[in-house]
């Protein structure tokens, strides 16, 4: 057994295990600083050293290597992606809660690019984008009809409007009914059914006033509102003949 020349510790060693760590940290430090004064210049350009090389140096090579493994990078991000997708969708919603003056300036600065964008995208994609439509309405079946019951009860007059609009292009009338015509009718007719003058209340159909199986469009000036049994009694016939069939006209 020896003694340790620097702490006095019994050891079989020129040095104690603790003073030999201890002359180990300080000896690599020490040449680490070396090293690190020897690279301080790039070795490519001679710019400032960050690691061995200068930061535009490294981006270079970056870029480059991005520019060649385009396929390769794009296969590994899709593959991290789907290890680690709760994780990254939880950030990056978060993200987006957190930062919507950022999100919502930078649309507005790249509004046409992001729409431009956003359109290549969706042409280049549509079998993909249809796909994933299907799967999502097959996978959501009772929340779309949840939401479509919801909208249903809500915007009732708005249904109307879309229902007469698909009937006229299944008989290929020309026009299309703008939004808010119920209202708007409303206040004309001063609540009143237009053939038998008694209160609609929230309880009336959108009539074309010439049908349009007798060749009447599906403009905005050919629509009345009717109580529904009054719609039902007219059907396709003329108006003429159905007003003087009610007593008036004559």
């Amino acid at each position: 057994m020896k003694t340790c020349r620097k702490c006095g510790v019994l050891f079989n060693t020129r040095h104690c295990k603790v003073c030999a760590a201890d002359y180990s940290r300080r000896k690599n430090a020490e040449k680490s600083k070396i090293v690190k004064v020897k690279n301080k210049n790039c070795r490519k350009c001679g710019g400032v050293l960050e690691k061995f090389v200068c930061k535009a140096c490294a981006n270079e090579a970056k870029a480059k290597y991005r520019s060649e493994n385009k396929e390769k990078i794009k296969k590994q991000s899709a593959a991290y992606y789907i290890k680690n997708k709760d994780r990254i969708d939880a950030a990056n919603k978060q993200w987006a809660l957190g930062n919507m003056d950022k999100r919502t300036e930078h649309y507005q600065s790249n509004k046409e690019k992001i729409k431009i964008r956003d359109k290549e995208y969706r042409e280049k994609n549509i079998t993909k984008i249809k796909a994933k439509k299907a799967q999502w309405r097959s996978e959501n079946v009772s929340k779309i009809k949840a939401k479509s019951r919801a909208y249903r009860l809500a915007n009732p007059d708005a249904l109307r409007i879309l229902d007469q609009n698909r009937r006229a292009r299944e008989k290929a009338a020309i026009g299309n009914l703008s939004r808010g015509l119920a209202k708007k009718l409303l206040i004309l007719q001063k609540g009143k059914c237009a053939c038998c003058g008694k209160d609609l209340r929230n309880n009336y159909h959108l009539d074309h006033i010439m049908p349009l199986a007798l060749g009447g469009s599906n403009a905005d000036d050919n629509i009345q509102l009717l109580l529904p049994r009054c719609n039902q009694q007219k059907k396709a016939r003329h108006p003429i003949e159905f007003m003087q069939s009610r007593g008036f006209l004559i």
